[in-house]
């Protein structure tokens, strides 16, 4: 209400609206929004944990970073009773009993490293992707997580489960001994690729969601 009684004396001023008026009256005032450190604390810090709902929402916007008219993928799409035909996937399986092929994949070999690899890591951005029908990957290893291939059909679109299956979020770029690679085609899934896929996914999304370059530039500072 206050941003609203702001614009409206501004017009009877005779003043013209701009988003950079808008955008200034959010920021001050009983009602201005949590600073962007307060949003990067929360993407950094195993956000599917604390709120799954808006985990969903990050990663289909980070998704339509990339949409374009040949690339438009309806990750909102329900099935006949409603459900979410895309959902949350875990890269590394979120179940606490890490399964013996992650085991030797995150911790060469080594049980108590991997639980606290996973206990830090499983929640985080850096290891989470939107899939339809996720439930077949599951605690799958990750090659077959990645090269699964089956192409369905479903309420007009093509749902190709696994991680070669075109969708942005897979094919987002992260640096791994100084190369670039992605989801889709590291051949091994680590610590150190969840954290690198980590950092470019919050960074991404702090560009997204600053109000103005202003925020950014702190973010640089600290």
């Amino acid at each position: 209400m206050e941003v609203i009684e702001h614009c409206d004396q501004f017009i009877q001023e005779g003043n013209q609206l701009s988003s950079d008026f808008i955008i200034e009256q959010y920021m001050k005032g009983r009602g201005k929004p949590s600073g962007i450190q307060y949003l990067q604390l929360g993407l950094e810090n195993s956000l599917y944990y604390y709120n799954t709902d808006m985990t969903r929402v990050v990663l289909s916007k980070l998704d339509e970073l990339s949409h374009s008219r040949e690339y438009r993928p309806d990750l909102w799409a329900r099935n006949e009773k409603g459900v979410l035909v895309w959902t949350v996937e875990h890269v590394l399986p979120q179940g606490g009993n890490v399964p013996p092929y992650w085991v030797d994949m995150i911790a060469d070999g080594d049980r108590e490293k991997a639980k606290d690899i996973h206990g830090s890591w499983v929640h985080c951005l850096g290891n989470l992707t939107l899939s339809g029908y996720n439930s077949q990957l599951s605690n799958a290893s990750f090659e077959d997580k990645q090269n699964l291939h089956e192409n369905r059909k479903f309420l007009g679109h093509n749902i190709n489960i696994g991680y070669k299956n075109g969708l942005a979020l897979n094919n987002l770029s992260f640096s791994m001994n100084d190369e670039e690679t992605c989801l889709s085609k590291i051949d091994k899934w680590t610590e150190n690729s969840i954290k690198e896929r980590n950092v470019v996914m919050i960074d991404a999304l702090l560009k997204v969601f600053a109000f103005n370059d202003q925020e950014l530039m702190d973010l640089e500072r600290e």
